[in-house]
């Protein structure tokens, strides 16, 4: 029988006990934990194996530290982003990476890891580990008087850099709780770079590199040029690179054109598919050797587009999330932000664990209708799904963009919209931060859809110089012809862009791009007309409408069309990319804008307006539309189109709905028979004398 104080001794020891348990559990991980990475060498060769050690220590025994797992995050050149995450025996957890393995330390307590350690040794739960005198109070939580400092975890790390491309990587080591209060103690962040084959750092001299275009689309069958450059004080120049060994990209791509080297440079040119850049990279390494066996490696960034990034959400059963989640778009001209604490939740009501985001080539057909005449897209356009996805409170996204902006469009007229595809209109999202110095900005958004960054031109300025947007016109004016569309077949096309504008008589009026390098076309109407769609088309190849190539290094092949007949004339305006003339040895005089009329190609007068230093840009009039080419001509030229002034307009016209298309080429007049025009002289003459001898005979 348990006596009177002894009953109060037993329930004095349970009420400190639970006191002990729950004051251990609001403190929470403890946090004299320490993570290190250790004996990491600063560079290793492509293929062999990296091995170090990962240290943790926990100090603060007296707190309950639950050790989940061990995870290894790895970044590098190309995009390289591997986790891989293990339990504390070694074992992988399913979904990391093969080619890296951990093993512990025989020294490591034994036990089951990551419960009971505290001042002693728990006897109920028969865990942890015994190194001093204390007594244990169950569910892993202990305490006692022992003397050990501190608990020690070693860890041996291996890393095959079989299928890693050359370049500098960045390491983190991670001791993860699986508590929201302290998910994770984590190492500071380690270097080490791997290089080719045959030479470590010291052996490989690094270069600079340059990577156009700046926004590479994966997915496309498109070229990319990298420009390499002289490392002087490395006694390095290009002009001693054995070509034939250079290799570009994931894959090692081999370049298929390069130019002679000049001004310490040199151009290279490789194929997209080749290279393996995937959606999301940034950075790609270009690796060779010099003709007397020197490495040489240089790593250059750019931004992907047309590409689609999976980002995993963490949230609870409710759809609460339990960390902040930031992620830029593939092209990286858009972020967005999910605090921590925001309910997130799909359309049908269940919890989001993932959303996607895609950098879009161009809005969706039907999306584009709805903007109006005087609304220019800026740059980046942006869907995030799944789509009807929700957020309480908003969450913010923020766009950047880049001056100067379409002629007419000021910073201050810049906002985010979304296309709501229930009501088929734009929406207008509240701004949060507008930031002109720094070209960028934020909007609250409760819902996924599309986005995209628009303009807006004033009323005084969308019809032209000058001129008012008025929704009759004169006289003359009639309703416009809405939409337009292609006789090109779509898998020739390789972007597209269509603005809508009111025309007016005898007057310019500009149409401007913003994703083309045909960035402005001003057209003069025969009479006022409402919404008229001017279409451009990008083209993969020559146009199916044509019958034969165009002549010359061909820049680019391009369609127009239009919702009108009614056009007088023409002014095109093409920015070309002075890389592209580099590595053709042309310049800007040698450009020459072909127009496809009467079954042949035809020059148009071409001039060079200005040079900034990234793109050269030119103009030409054209007395109508049909298919273009803009080619590089040395000395070479063709027979040139009858002047404007004298040369009734070609009617080209394409529309959807109310408007007909066609598409008249310009009639000759056929050529004249000497024999029926002699014939009629003589004729007339028989005709002359029979009727002067008529009136002699009458007269006699």
């Amino acid at each position: 029988m348990v006596k009177k104080g002894q009953k109060k001794s037993i329930l004095s020891s349970a009420l400190i006990t639970v006191f002990i348990v729950i004051m251990l559990i609001i403190s929470g991980p403890a946090q004299a934990v320490s993570v290190k990475i250790a004996d990491l060498d600063s560079s290793y060769t492509s293929g062999s194996s990296i091995s170090f050690k990962i240290k943790i220590d926990i100090e603060d025994l007296d707190q309950y530290v639950p050790i989940t797992n061990i995870s290894l995050d790895l970044t590098g050149p190309s995009g390289v982003n591997k986790k891989s995450t293990f339990y504390l025996n070694g074992t992988p957890i399913p979904g990391g990476d093969s080619n890296i393995s951990i093993s512990p330390d025989d020294k490591n307590p034994s036990g089951k890891y990551g419960y009971g350690y505290g001042y002693g040794f728990d006897d109920v739960l028969d865990q942890g580990t015994d190194f001093g005198y204390g007594y244990g109070y169950g569910y892993g939580y202990s305490y006692g008087y022992g003397v050990k400092p501190k608990l020690e975890y070693d860890y041996d790390v291996t890393i095959d850099t079989t299928s890693l491309p050359v370049g500098s990587y960045s390491m983190v080591a991670s001791l993860n709780t699986g508590r929201t209060e302290k998910p994770a103690f984590s190492s500071e962040t380690e270097t080490f770079d791997i290089v080719a084959s045959g030479g470590g750092t010291s052996e490989s001299i690094p270069v600079s590199i340059e990577i156009k275009p700046e926004t590479i689309n994966p997915k496309s069958n498109g070229e990319i040029t990298v420009t390499i450059f002289n490392n002087d004080s490395a006694g390095f120049d290009v002009g001693n690179l054995n070509i034939s060994t250079v290799r570009f990209g994931p894959n090692g791509a081999a370049p298929f054109w390069n130019n002679t080297p000049a001004d310490k440079k040199l151009m290279l040119k490789f194929y997209t598919n080749d290279t393996g850049i995937q959606c999301g990279d940034t950075q790609a390494t270009l690796t060779g050797k010099t003709y007397s066996e020197q490495d040489i490696v240089g790593t250059g960034s750019f931004r992907t587009r047309e590409c689609s990034i999976d980002v995993p959400l963490s949230t609870d059963e409710s759809g609460i999330t339990n960390t902040t989640v930031t992620r830029e778009s593939p092209s990286g001209n858009m972020t967005i932000t999910i605090p921590a604490g925001t309910r997130a939740l799909k359309s049908d009501g269940t919890p989001l664990s993932n959303i996607t985001v895609t950098s879009l080539a161009d809005l969706p057909s039907k999306a584009r209708e709805k903007l109006s005449s005087r609304d220019r897209s800026i740059g980046e356009l942006v869907e995030l799904e799944p789509s009807g996805s929700t957020f309480v409170p908003p969450i913010r996204i923020r766009f950047n963009y880049t001056e100067p902006l379409p002629s007419g469009v000021s910073e201050s007229s810049l906002q985010i919209r979304t296309y709501n595809e229930t009501t088929d209109t734009w929406e207008t999202l509240p701004i949060v931060e507008r930031n002109t110095e720094e070209n960028y900005i934020i909007a609250n958004v409760s819902h996924f859809s599309t986005f995209a960054l628009i303009g807006t031109v004033p009323e005084e300025s969308s019809s032209g110089s000058g001129g008012s947007s008025g929704s009759t016109g004169g006289s003359g004016g009639s309703t416009g012809g809405g939409g337009v569309i292609s006789s090109e077949p779509f898998d020739n096309i390789a972007r597209v862009e269509t603005v809508d504008r009111d025309l007016l008589a005898d007057r310019a009026v500009k149409y401007t791009y913003s994703t083309l390098g045909l960035y402005e076309i001003d057209v003069t109407g025969g009479e006022n007309e409402n919404a008229i769609s001017i279409r451009v088309e990008e083209l993969k190849g020559t146009s199916t409408l044509v019958n034969e190539s165009a002549p010359g290094n061909v820049y680019k092949n391009f369609n127009i069309w239009a919702g009108t007949k009614k056009i007088k004339d023409a002014r095109l305006r093409y920015k070309i990319e002075n890389t592209w003339l580099e590595s053709n040895g042309l310049a800007g005089s040698d450009m020459k804008i072909l127009r496809w009329s009467e079954n042949r190609w035809q020059t148009l007068d071409i001039a060079e307006i200005k040079n900034d230093g990234t793109y050269t840009f030119v103009e030409a009039d054209t007395p109508g539309f049909s298919s273009f080419v803009l080619t590089g001509l040395k000395g070479g030229l063709l027979p040139a189109l009858t002047p404007i002034a004298t040369q009734q307009p070609e009617e080209t016209s394409t529309t959807s709905g109310t408007a007909t298309i066609t598409q008249t080429p310009t009639s000759e007049a056929p050529p004249v028979n000497l024999a029926i025009v002699m014939l009629v002289i003589v004729l007339i003459a028989i005709v002359a004398v029979v009727y002067i001898k008529r009136k002699e005979i009458f007269k006699k």
